[in-house]
């Protein structure tokens, strides 16, 4: 009673607009006069914040304005927002890795380990966040970026060891008149040779003059040794425009040109633009795309660095444990037996539509809290893989709800009359819940449900 008085005179003083000190939190036994002590006592100030002036929550670029100071009353609107934009920019950080990490994984393509551990970490700064917000509302959240490099293999999988392929798409920036009549594309590789070369003469077909349009891709082969590393170090591809003459006999050279072949060294993929020239003018540019397996010298290797938000964890009594049971609320909780021994629960339904009827965000009851977290533990003894992970994740969210609960009330931030309230009006709620599903004959649904109405009627007689 001595907190709730405490918090009361706070609550007047915080009207009256007189800045106090909720650091004192820890020492409500005090009989000091808050208004004095607060005078004299700062705020842990922060390092780094978001400004309030952000437009874009989830661009982590938004946020990293350096900033000094106290947290006055005035600054309570602000720090709602920056609490908003971590949140907003973590939950961005982790499914977007994610979904390149799922995506690598249906493609078959190689992933890098470290992102699911990258998860884990940006997920648990989202679970600290929460508990921040509730157990420290006179603080704004400190944080930095933490730059990650990251090396990406390419390849080119659709082609194997020994094949060089050749794309032709667009001709650009080109005098259409010139391509009139039938018009072919002749391609020249000196390889394995100059005079043993493979070429490739198109049908006329493949190249529709009108608009300026090719679509023509093509294979040569090729072998993995020395002589075929010096021939493209030193040798280029010739690519021509022909066109038929009068009467069909032989063709004529509109255009030619060369790409070179070394960038594949290197590289597996090599995009270029081979201009062709109607004398001393550019008459067109066509898009040339060469690719192997892997390059000729070893892999294609890209670095890129990327940036990401971390909070800075701060206090031993900001780490996840077993949460504290709600002093204020002052009843006998329901007991559960031993876990030495197996307990009896009701069965849980296991797929996707228990995330919307039974998730731990829904639950506001601290002994409900506490049986799913003791179903949920019981759950975890048969399950493996995926499940078990689902499961300990779970596990995870009860008690960090069950801590968030007991800071509020410790706090006062929840007085023992309005959790009450809220029980009530979630037990009218659930009951509505369970004549739906008694309904539907959803069964397992409906027993889940009134073993919920069940352990909040029980707590709320206990309350008086």
């Amino acid at each position: 009673m001595i907190k709730i008085r405490k918090l009361k005179e706070w609550e007047q003083l915080l009207s009256n607009g007189i800045p106090i000190d909720f650091n004192q939190l820890n020492n409500l036994s005090s009989h000091s006069n808050p208004t004095s002590s607060s005078s004299n006592q700062s705020i842990t100030p922060t390092k780094r914040q978001i400004s309030s002036n952000s437009t874009s929550p989830s661009t982590p670029s938004k946020i990293g304005k350096e900033e000094e100071g106290e947290l006055g009353i005035g600054d309570l609107d602000r720090r709602e927002k920056t609490i908003k934009l971590l949140n907003e920019t973590l939950t961005k950080q982790y499914n977007e890795i994610l979904a390149k990490y799922k995506e690598k994984k249906e493609k078959g393509e190689a992933r890098d380990t470290s992102d699911l551990q990258l998860c884990k970490e940006i997920k648990a700064d989202i679970d600290w966040l929460k508990l921040f917000n509730v157990s420290h509302p006179n603080q704004m959240p400190i944080y930095h970026y933490k730059t990650i490099d990251r090396i990406t293999i390419n390849d080119n999988k659709h082609l194997s060891d020994v094949q060089l392929e050749c794309s032709i798409t667009n001709l650009h920036t080109v005098d259409t008149s010139l391509l009139s009549g039938s018009i072919y594309l002749y391609i020249s590789i000196p390889y394995p040779s100059s005079e043993s070369p493979q070429t490739i003469s198109t049908s006329s077909a493949s190249i529709v003059a009108s608009s300026s349009t090719f679509d023509f891709n093509t294979k040569f082969k090729i072998e993995r040794k020395k002589s075929t590393n010096l021939a493209f170090e030193r040798k280029k591809i010739t690519i021509e425009i022909q066109q038929s003459k009068l009467l069909g006999f032989g063709k004529t050279v509109l255009f030619s040109g060369t790409v070179k072949l070394s960038d594949l060294l290197n590289k597996c993929t090599s995009n270029q633009s081979l201009e062709f020239k109607k004398g001393k003018k550019i008459a067109g540019i066509l898009d040339v795309t060469l690719r192997l397996r892997t390059p000729l010298l070893g892999p294609d290797q890209e670095k890129h660095s990327e940036k990401i938000l971390v909070l800075d964890h701060k206090g031993e009594d900001m780490i996840l444990s077993s949460p504290p049971k709600p002093s204020i609320i002052q009843h006998q909780p329901v007991h559960s037996p031993s876990p030495k021994k197996s307990i009896t629960t009701v069965k849980s339904p296991v797929h996707e539509e228990e995330e919307e009827f039974n998730s731990i965000e829904n639950i506001i009851c601290n002994d409900v809290l506490e049986y799913e977290l003791l179903v949920t533990k019981e759950r975890k003894r048969g399950a493996k893989g995926r499940e078990l992970e689902d499961l300990e994740e779970r596990e995870q969210q009860i008690q960090l709800k069950l801590q968030i609960l007991a800071i509020q009330v410790e706090t006062g931030q929840l007085s023992p009359e309005v959790y009450a309230e809220q029980l009530k009006q979630k037990v009218v709620f659930q009951k509505k819940e369970l004549d739906r599903y008694v309904q539907k004959g959803q069964s397992i649904y409906a027993s889940v449900v009134k073993k919920h109405i069940e352990i909040m009627e029980n707590e709320i007689r206990s309350m008086g």
